[in-house]
């Protein structure tokens, strides 16, 4: 005897393959209006981070066009929920949407980037940001470094000498701090940088021969340019009205 089945038709699709592509072409444009600091994190960052952005979006593509390619029928002896075709849509939006998001995530997050694993990356990534030395990309180094500097200055500290965490930690503040154009924006447009870098530096008792000559290139340019914070508060200008950049700054140990 014959036997009749039912055949369901398939759900209308909600998510095509020129929507998918849509979608993938939207998370390219994304990536490419990321910020010079959203780029130096990535580019500390694990390859898996750094690269997340694809691997959801190529996910999601991969499910859109399997979505396309299958037929309902052909599902039926599969579990829930891989037996029906609106799940894969369902995943495909959520790897899209998850796509940026992993971007902004982890570009954006700047704490904690300066540990024993990313230590040598660290200093050689933020090298190469201020050898463009361009002021956002000093600003994206200085973003980058400032979250940082508590556990490069703990580093400084607490490592021994010959380990490589403690020699990328003094390399960074040597190198960093004593470059012409990141000086020169600490000394005269980022008063709160360098009011915090003093603070670390005081707190932890870094000396000259820990740090090398990323701090005393830092005074000495207070002092020769003329328009420094220094000059500032001699002249009573700017900054100096509202704020005591003598006790701040130069009324420490690390200025005297």
């Amino acid at each position: 005897s014959k036997h009749n089945f039912m055949v369901l038709p398939d759900p209308p699709i909600y998510l095509d393959l020129g929507g998918a592509l849509a979608a993938f072409g939207l998370i390219f444009a994304v990536y490419q209006l990321r910020k010079p600091q959203w780029e130096l994190v990535l580019r500390i960052r694990s390859g898996w981070q750094s690269n997340l952005i694809w691997i959801f979006g190529g996910v999601g593509l991969f499910l859109a066009l399997l979505r396309v390619a299958l037929l309902q029928e052909r599902l039926s002896c599969l579990p829930f929920p891989l037996n029906t075709l609106l799940s894969y849509e369902v995943a495909a939006y959520l790897f899209f949407v998850a796509s940026p998001v992993s971007l902004l995530y982890f570009s954006t997050k700047s704490k904690g980037l300066f540990n024993k694993e990313t230590a040598r990356r660290f200093y050689e990534s933020l090298v190469w940001e201020i050898s463009k030395t361009s002021d956002d990309n000093v600003n994206a180094a200085l973003g980058v470094l400032l979250p940082n500097l508590e556990d490069i200055c703990k580093a400084i500290r607490e490592y021994p000498p010959k380990e490589d965490v403690r020699q990328a930690a003094s390399a960074t503040l040597d190198v960093i701090l004593s470059d012409t154009s990141v000086v020169k924006v600490l000394t005269t447009k980022r008063l709160d940088a360098l009011q915090y870098i003093f603070g670390r530096i005081e707190k932890y008792n870094i000396h000259q021969k820990e740090a090398g000559v990323g701090i005393p290139s830092i005074i000495r340019n207070l002092f020769n340019d003329k328009e420094s914070f220094f000059y500032k508060h001699l002249n009573r200008e700017g900054l100096a009205l509202p704020l005591n950049i003598y006790e701040s700054i130069f009324d420490t140990p690390v200025i005297s």
